[in-house]
């Protein structure tokens, strides 16, 4: 079953870096009053541009629940998670912010948005043995910060 990120997180995402991207392109052809034919150029390669990886990106990115893995497909790759290999989930920031906040057994945070559903944030607690505490996350990697 796929479980895709909420539409408005993606179209967000995109139209703020998108918009830092539109000034430094405007930028660099030059400002001018009134626009010039450059500038109309990049505004509309722009748009385009943007509007094409928002669409890909809400067709390719999900994630898949299959026993005790939670694989995010992002464009052509997946990445794999096994729950036993995740220590801690940060469970007040991650419902507050409505990102999936983990630390593997390497001492590695990750943050993964949910789903529209939340339930790769269930599917990690109900299916993660190995889960721990703050405190004794915190006494295993120590020049972790929390």
């Amino acid at each position: 079953m796929k479980l895709h990120i909420p539409a408005w997180r993606v179209i967000k995402t995109y139209l703020l870096i998108g918009l830092v991207v539109l000034v430094v392109f405007n930028v660099s052809v030059g400002l001018a009053w009134p626009p010039s034919n450059a500038n109309y150029f990049v505004t509309v390669v722009w748009f385009l541009s943007t509007l094409l990886f928002v669409i890909l990106s809400l067709t390719q990115d999900y994630y898949i629940l299959e026993g005790r893995n939670l694989i995010q497909h992002r464009f052509n790759k997946e990445k794999v998670f096994d729950c036993n290999d995740i220590l801690f989930v940060n469970e007040a920031w991650s419902k507050k912010n409505k990102t999936l906040n983990f630390y593997d057994k390497f001492g590695i945070v990750h943050y993964l948005p949910f789903d529209k559903q939340g339930k790769i944030y269930e599917h990690v607690l109900a299916k993660g043995d190995n889960l721990m505490s703050k405190e004794e996350f915190q006494e295993r990697f120590p020049n972790v910060k929390l």
